[in-house]
């Protein structure tokens, strides 16, 4: 063998040989067409507002403060771990889904003069997807540490930075949007499949063949008990759509009686659980505010202004106008023995009913007159305070002040009348009994109808919500058979127990209690609110707070838990905000250049090295592949627009070329 043929090739040869000439792709029939890829386009359009659509039902359905799942029986949610785990999984796939959409705008892009690289060393950048996940993050950091020391034509593209500003924003949504979410184990409820349930409440067979007086004296008794009226079992609340909002209605909590209603609640049979089905119950709406004026009033406007505290009877009732009652509570002189010890009060208190009507019009199985859709209470109350020893008493805030002195009391002491100072409320109420759809998942009713419930035996029934409740604050039983409000001071001491007035810790010798301030109208406000949420407890149940008296309704199915899901640690709208500007960005640049005709479906590294065979046959430049490509002089000075390298020739040729308007790559046009 020739020994020239054995000798080793010197640096300066080994550049200059030739490789052996290989096969040729290009086809005789005169170059291939740009293409289309319409897959990968499509799934750049539609693929990130699905999934941010499905985050927003996320948020709307499940962690929005608001939201309540379950409160629609049909068609129910799907399973809250379903939710939960999809986006633990959706987190694993969505940043590759998110390079796979931007990569191919990408290729797109490039061909685009505005859009493409400077130079080979930008496109060096983009190969292998630069700009997303740690690659991008390393890229961004050697830019910024060396960006004082380098030149102009190593920094990226600006499509570099868009591409790796909408994949972080991405990556950020897809990763951290399992920590905006949590299950929780308590709290989710589920329409059940059983039908009956073992519920607690009255119904249209015994709600009006009860006592009247046995009842009426619970309800007073727990009024001026000062007894807090709690609902009992689950607590579960009605209201119609809008009402359910405003009232702020619990679902996997307590509800406890608003002090005012806007709008009617619905009064059904309670249970352990929340119900769904159609029963029977008590329709209320209530609502009472503080008087400021006198001319407010329009019962006791009609008061007997010649009644004084000291008119014989002490406690009395009058009718007055064509439909009213005022009673007339006095509490200004202190009998042998008294709750009350160092307050003197006088009341009236007035309604617009006629309590010597027969009590079968004042009761349920009797429709409500469809004139009057609401009934007032009215109570104005005069005090006045007795000094003992060093105790001093607060006086009235914003009293009436036209009022004042109209009534006075008599000390035991010599000397004038002492005036008293005047407060006043005003109530409004309604009521009715029916049957409702009841939705114990939402805390809704609706399709209420009146039902007629049975009779009692002895023809007289329970008063009727609006009617019961002026007789719970008289202290009085049974109007029917001419009853009246006791002739003592326990009315006053009833009011002062309910309102919550402070007194202090010693007695006197009679055992009288010695209060430290006066009724204020909000106290007067309260505690009339307090009787029309205990009476409306005892017409619905009774007082009972257990299911020794339950029954088992058939009509009502009890739900069963389940699993809940709620915000976690990571605020929902932050990552919301971050899939938001990711699908705004890919919707945007998909459309603009996703369906673009180009070279290739992304740069990819076969793209790169039939770029290079281009460069070597072009120049003889020297490119060593153990230098880092980032400090390349030769790359800086090799074009790096994505075009046509032959534009006066057809077919054309795809390779890098200066970014010239010529140099653009025509998508009519074949190239090799």
């Amino acid at each position: 063998m020739d020994d020239e043929m054995l000798r080793p090739l010197t640096r300066s040869e080994a550049f200059e040989t030739e490789l052996p000439h290989l096969s040729s792709d290009i086809p005789g029939s005169g170059g291939f067409s740009l293409k289309r890829f319409w897959i990968r386009a499509i799934v750049c359009i539609l693929a990130p507002p699905v999934i941010t659509g499905y985050y927003i039902w996320t948020w709307n359905t499940w962690l929005r403060p608001s939201s309540n799942p379950y409160g629609s029986k049909n068609p129910r949610p799907p399973d809250a771990r379903t939710v939960n785990y999809s986006w633990f999984l959706i987190g694993a796939i969505g940043p590759e889904l998110s390079k796979y959409c931007l990569s191919g705008i990408e290729a797109g892009m490039l061909m685009e003069r505005r859009w493409g690289a400077k130079n080979a060393l930008q496109v060096m950048l983009h190969c292998d997807k630069g700009w997303a996940g740690i690659d991008g993050w390393a890229g961004l950091f050697e830019m910024i540490r060396g960006f004082p020391h380098r030149r102009r034509v190593s920094s990226p593209t600006v499509l570099w930075t868009i591409l790796f500003a909408l994949s972080v924003l991405s990556s950020f949504g897809f990763i951290l949007s399992g920590l905006s979410m949590e299950l929780g184990d308590a709290g989710g409820w589920v329409v059940g499949t059983t039908p009956g349930a073992e519920v607690l409440g009255l119904n249209r067979t015994n709600i009006d063949t009860r006592q009247t007086a046995p009842t009426m004296r619970r309800a007073i008794y727990r009024w001026t008990s000062g007894i807090n009226p709690q609902l009992t079992l689950g607590a579960a609340l009605y209201a119609n759509d809008s009402g359910s909002t405003a009232l702020n209605i619990n679902i996997s909590t307590r509800n406890d009686l608003p002090m005012a209603l806007g709008s009617p609640i619905f009064l059904a049979p309670q249970a352990a659980w929340p119900l769904t089905g159609t029963t029977d119950g008590l329709l209320i709406q209530y609502n009472c505010s503080i008087v400021r004026n006198s001319d407010d009033f329009t019962i006791l406007s009609m008061r007997n202004h010649s009644a004084t505290p000291f008119t014989p009877g002490d406690n009395f009732y009058y009718e007055v106008g064509h439909n009213g009652t005022i009673f007339t509570l006095n509490a200004t002189r202190q009998p042998t023995f008294s709750e009350v010890g160092n307050i003197r009060a006088y009341a009236l208190v007035g309604t617009d009913i006629r309590f010597l009507d027969s009590v079968r019009n004042n009761t349920y199985p009797r429709k409500p007159n469809p004139s009057r859709q609401e009934y007032v209470l009215e109570y104005l109350l005069w005090q006045g305070s007795k000094t003992i020893g060093n105790l001093t008493v607060g006086g009235i805030h914003q009293p009436i002040d036209e009022l004042e002195g109209e009534y006075r009391w008599k000390d035991d002491t010599p000397g004038p009348d002492i005036p008293m100072s005047a407060i006043g409320a005003r109530c409004t109420s309604s009521s009715a009994f029916g049957s409702a759809e009841i939705n114990g998942l939402a805390g809704t009713f609706t399709d209420f109808h009146y039902n007629v419930p049975q009779l009692s035996f002895d023809g007289m029934g329970i008063p009727r919500f609006e009617i019961g409740v002026p007789l719970v604050v008289v202290n009085c039983t049974t109007p029917a058979l001419y009853g009246l409000p006791p002739n003592d001071t326990s009315w006053l001491y009833s009011l002062l127990t309910t309102a919550e007035v402070p007194i202090v810790l010693t007695e006197d010798g009679l055992g009288a209690y010695e209060y430290t301030s006066l009724l204020q109208p909000e106290d007067l406000q309260y505690a009339l609110a307090r009787a029309y949420q205990t009476y409306a407890l005892q017409l619905m149940y009774d007082g009972e707070e257990s299911l020794r008296f339950s029954y088992f309704n058939l009509n009502l199915t009890a739900a069963r838990p389940a699993k809940t899901l709620k915000a976690g640690k990571l605020p929902p709208l932050l990552i919301l905000s971050f899939l938001s500007i990711w699908t705004l960005g890919c919707g945007i640049l998909g459309a603009c250049y996703g369906f673009k005709k180009r070279w290739a479906e992304t740069l990819d590294g076969y793209s790169l090295f039939c770029f290079g065979t281009d460069v070597q046959r072009q120049q003889k430049s020297q490119v060593v592949c153990l230098v880092d490509y980032k400090r390349s002089k030769v790359l800086s000075t090799i074009p790096g627009l994505i075009g046509d390298s032959q534009p006066n020739f057809s077919p054309g040729h795809i390779s890098l070329v200066p970014r010239t308007a010529r140099n653009v790559a025509l998508v009519s046009k074949k190239y090799n």
